[in-house]
């Protein structure tokens, strides 16, 4: 449930 959060900030920081 939580992995998916980690997921998207985690191409977010990838992103920046």
């Amino acid at each position: 449930m939580r992995r998916r959060r980690q997921q998207k900030l985690a191409i977010r920081q990838v992103d920046v």
